[in-house]
């Protein structure tokens, strides 16, 4: 029993022995920072945006922001499309846009405010980071240029929906407090809005290869211009940047109307935000007695991929917005 007592404590003698000596030469390996270092495993806005695909990484998720529901999906919809006589509330909730009985906690409107200043803080932190990062000055300009466009963009929808708000023209990821910024007039957010864009026409190519497909173009840049003039009520302004577009010979009506639809990244395509088809079920079959996607493709000899939830159906008085044989009618209406 003594000889073993005797090991387990020359063991732990030894561990601990160990562990000293351990422990000394890490101090001696030491400066006075060392308990304040970030880990480097860590990711923070200090220590990620070093190289040329970190600016990549960063433009990719202010483009992000906009495949997010909140923006581009069934919340957008209620918040802009249900308040008007063009579609009305179905098999979901929201009925309070429909009867102009919504307030502004409502959290459709949350969700499309919050989602769309994600969107400028992305766009911020990328103009204020990439600039140092020390990449060909080609790929930073442009990567700014799409920024620019972005953040533009961005607030073009906040002035269109909200009016007044708040101009955040910086990102404080360590001071969230700095940006809660009071409302300006609709029209600042518009003259921003348009400096970035007429910066972005100058740095930004008119086309790009397979592998960036779905960046803001030179031409997507003017397009956006002219209609952030057109809210603005300049009207010259905004012709002249939609005539510049016609003019580009970048774009074109698609022969069949159908295909505009059926055909991603088409040349009637000025801007188009892209999704993944990640495989996913679809709700429903051609062998399904329900009328869903499946039927809606038979049916009405849509392209693979129509369809929908159905919870935004269109009012008579869009349909009656066409005139009488309207191709598009059909491919617009289900």
């Amino acid at each position: 029993m003594t000889a073993l007592l005797s090991k387990t404590i020359l063991k732990t003698t030894g561990i601990a022995l160990v562990s000293g000596i351990a422990l000394v030469v890490l101090a001696l390996g030491c400066d006075d920072n060392f308990l304040t270092r970030t880990p480097p495993s860590s990711l923070s806005t200090e220590t990620f945006y070093q190289t040329e695909e970190d600016a990549v990484s960063a433009i990719n998720a202010a483009y992000a922001t906009m495949q997010k529901n909140p923006l581009y999906g069934r919340n957008y919809d209620k918040v802009t499309i249900v308040p008007s006589d063009d579609a009305r509330i179905h098999n979901t909730v929201g009925e309070a846009f429909e009867n102009h009985a919504f307030n502004p906690s409502a959290s459709q409107i949350m969700d499309v405010f919050s989602g769309l200043y994600e969107g400028v803080f992305r766009a911020n932190l990328v103009l204020q980071k990439v600039p140092d990062i020390d990449m060909p000055e080609e790929r930073k300009n442009r990567i700014l240029g799409e920024a620019r466009f972005l953040r533009a963009l961005y607030y073009w929808h906040l002035g269109a929906n909200f009016g007044n708000v708040p101009l955040i023209e910086q990102a404080y990821p360590n001071n969230p407090e700095k940006a809660q910024q009071p409302k300006v007039e609709v029209g600042q957010i518009y003259d921003f809005a348009i400096s970035d864009l007429e910066q972005a026409v100058d740095v930004l190519p008119a086309s790009y290869g397979s592998s960036n497909i779905g960046r803001a173009t030179s031409g997507a840049a003017r397009a956006l211009l002219g209609k952030v003039h057109l809210y603005d009520e300049n009207y010259e302004a905004a012709a002249t940047a939609f005539e510049a577009v016609i003019n580009s010979d970048e774009y074109s009506l698609m022969p069949n109307h159908r295909e505009m639809f059926a055909t991603d990244n088409n040349r009637e395509y000025i801007f188009e935000i892209q999704y993944k088809d990640t495989g996913g079920s679809v709700w429903g079959s051609q062998d399904s007695p329900n009328l869903n996607e499946g039927h809606l493709r038979a049916r009405l000899n849509l392209p693979e991929g129509g369809g929908g939830f159905g919870n935004i159906p269109p009012t008579q008085d869009i349909v009656g917005a066409f005139e009488e044989g309207d191709p598009r009618l059909d491919y617009a209406i289900w």
